[in-house]
């Protein structure tokens, strides 16, 4: 059971109420109960010691840290006998009612936290100490925060530093002005800091606070300086931009985040701005990004803005609209151009994200268990340049360490490894890099040879969203390229599989054709271009070669299934409904076919033999999110309107990013607040 997954389902259930704004006498009122007093040291004792306290005595822990932060910490229950895990359950249920009924928390989970990289130091690693491996996973733990009250505490505390200060509708924001410039204060990054550094509300607020009057200060020194580095220029302070005007028209700048650009590169403004011309201060271009390239590049861009790195270079580049395109020198370039891309690349380094196939090779050696990750995408070979992001894909692929070697072959790959990796290790993994990059970029990419040994920092940056492409990949593609014995329609079969491995139908397809070309008959071979068909929305060819292939292989269950598939999603409900039954009659306990005859028949109505289903589903699977999916539909559907609920709940806590029960979600809550329900 997933103590966590019902955690999370109600946390989604779940939202702070904002009661109608009013005058400053109930204001006071309001934070005389809920305005934060306990100090950092406090904060931060009480926080670990009700870590360690859930994971001695294996129970929940439900502790006030101050008036506005509580936190729920859960140990860890996958080895917890029964009746443990069943008290474990109670106690969240009774922490979660009481925090329910106070009806003012909202809620962040720390693995939510730390997928976010803070860039606030002190880290949990170096408060934590002998904790942080608790911190970091072998606890859950969530904070409930009276979101209201805080952002009410740093409005008070701007105000007492003599400032007007006004809060968002969505508590979102807390704006300060001291009628001419404009300071915000992110709720999200006044609370990161304040739990990603153990401080707590009141020591990030009072630090927070103490820092405004240098801010606003801080905007009109830049104000001063812009004026001196572009004297043919007006500036004019609107709201919370600087319009730098000329006869041809006005440019755009954000005075915030230029203030914040040239805190991160430790400049004075005259000295942060003189790099710089003024559209590369403007974000109207697009994002600012740098990029890892061959030394090809450079030869198309013999212009671009760029810096050597071992056999590449680094190139500024905009990206708008999702295209990268590279920043050009201009014959009146500072020297030092470069040193402001790469400062603003720096401070941006929390927010890099990439989307990348993944994969881990292993080796035993005489420094033990080695492990070379690999990263497989568009300009993979970005994540390469910057120690940080080296240590954020490690925390996520490989144990930790002080020091990984970088290896690059080409831009679209990034070996990460041990200092201490072999040859060999090293060799197997640049061979399956080049496999999985010839099939997810047929048309090739540059060059790009990297390697180099870098010094882990303490935190990892960046967001990677990492698809693991499992060995089977690479041993049935090893196996289509030498097992000529097999013969050709056999080699296409497997080549097909192997590309199905990487969730690439479109790919797959011609393969499978091919295949079934050479072996009608072939059962499998069948099966597989059927479902690719059915993959690629052909459903009506594929229900030709899955008939095939049901004949050929009646005991099959995945056949049946996969027929069903294609006849559901070509309107045939009641063909499907009858292959569905098959499957799960050949594979009783297979929870992705219980869940698609559930789903027909709640199509067809059958809702007493669509519960059966799903109820054994559940019974296999409690977290499952398609059985949950499937159940909420069909309790929607009966008008059991809180049993819908809880089920779209749960599918969306193990889906979070599913549209479908989303929609689902708003739709069964719309349907709650209906007058009568």
């Amino acid at each position: 059971m997933r103590l966590l997954s019902r955690l999370g389902s109600w946390l989604r259930g779940s939202s702070a109420s904002a009661p109608a704004g009013g005058g400053a006498r109930e204001v006071d009122a309001l934070l005389g109960a809920r305005l934060p007093s306990v100090p950092a040291d406090r904060f931060r004792a009480g926080l670990l010691h009700a870590v360690n306290e859930a994971h001695e005595q294996q129970r929940v822990v439900n502790v006030t840290l101050d008036p506005a932060v509580v936190v729920l910490v859960i140990p860890r229950v996958e080895a917890m006998p029964a009746d443990r895990e069943r008290l474990v359950s109670a106690d969240i249920d009774a922490a979660l009612a009481q925090l329910e009924a106070a009806q003012r928390f909202s809620s962040v989970t720390w693995s939510a936290l730390k997928e976010a990289s803070p860039p606030f130091s002190p880290t949990p690693s170096e408060w934590g100490e002998d904790q942080v491996s608790r911190l970091e996973g072998e606890t859950g733990i969530v904070f409930f925060i009276d979101v209201e009250a805080v952002v009410q505490a740093m409005a008070q505390a701007a105000e007492l530093q003599g400032f007007g200060a006004r809060v968002d509708d969505d508590n979102e924001v807390t704006r300060v002005t001291d009628g001419r410039f404009e300071a915000h204060v992110g709720t999200n990054a006044l609370l990161a800091e304040a739990l990603w550094t153990g401080r707590g509300p009141l020591s990030t607020i009072a630090r927070r606070a103490a820092s405004l009057s240098h801010e606003l200060r801080g905007f009109l020194a830049l104000l001063r300086g812009l004026e001196r580095r572009f004297p043919d220029r007006r500036f004019d302070v609107k709201g919370g931009e600087v319009l730098a005007r000329d006869a041809s028209g006005a440019v755009t700048l954000d005075y915030r985040q230029l203030f914040a650009s040239q805190l991160s590169a430790g400049l004075t403004a005259d000295a942060f701005l003189a790099r710089a011309r003024l559209e590369d201060l403007s974000g109207a271009a697009g994002d600012l990004n740098l990029l890892l390239r061959s030394a090809s590049y450079l030869k198309a861009y013999p212009d671009a803005v760029a810096a050597p790195l071992d056999g590449g270079a680094l190139i500024a580049v905009r990206t708008k609209d999702g295209v990268a395109r590279p920043v050009l020198r201009e014959p009146d370039d500072h020297e030092a151009r470069f040193d402001h891309f790469r400062d603003e690349a720096r401070r941006a380094l929390p927010a890099f994200s990439l989307s990348a196939h993944a994969f881990v090779v292993e080796q035993r050696s005489s420094h033990g268990l080695t492990r070379a990750a690999c990263l497989v995408a568009d300009k993979a070979a970005t994540a390469a340049f910057h120690p940080a992001l080296v240590r954020g894909v490690l925390e996520q692929l490989a144990p930790r360490e002080p020091r990984a070697r970088v290896v690059c072959a080409s831009e679209n790959t990034a070996l990460l490894c041990s200092e201490h990796a072999s040859p060999e290790l090293i060799e197997e993994a640049k061979r399956r890099a080049g496999q999985l990059e010839a099939d997810l970029f047929p048309d090739g990419s540059d060059r790009l040879t990297i390697d180099h040994v870098v010094e882990l920092p303490p935190q990892g940056h960046g967001r990677y969203e990492l698809q693991v492409v499992p060995d089977a990949y690479f041993n049935v593609r090893d196996q289509a390229e030498t097992r000529s014995d097999l013969g050709r329609g056999h080699s296409d079969y497997l080549r097909g599989l192997s590309l199905e491995l990487l969730s690439r139908p479109e790919a797959a397809l011609p393969c499978f054709e091919r295949a079934v070309r050479a072996s009608q008959a072939d059962g499998e071979m069948n099966l597989a271009l059927g479902r690719t068909l059915t993959a690629v929305g052909d459903h009506a060819r594929a229900i030709v070669f899955l008939q095939r292939a049901a004949q050929a292989l009646p005991e099959h269950a995945d056949a049946a299934n996969a027929l069903g598939v294609a006849l559901q999603k070509s309107g045939a409900s009641a063909d499907a409904h009858a292959q569905f039954r098959r499957a799960v009659k050949l594979a009783p306990d297979e929870v992705g076919f219980l869940v698609n005859l559930g789903r027909t028949c709640c199509e067809q109505r059958l809702y007493g033999e669509a519960r059966s289903a799903l109820e054994h589903a559940l019974r296999l699977e409690p977290t499952s999110g398609d059985a949950h999916a499937a159940m909420a539909v069909l309790c929607h559907r009966t008008g059991e309107r809180q049993r819908a609920l809880h089920h779209a709940r749960e599918a969306l806590s193990e889906q979070p990013n599913d549209e479908t029960i989303s929609e689902l979600m708003t739709l069964l809550e719309e349907d709650e607040r209906k007058p009568g329900s």
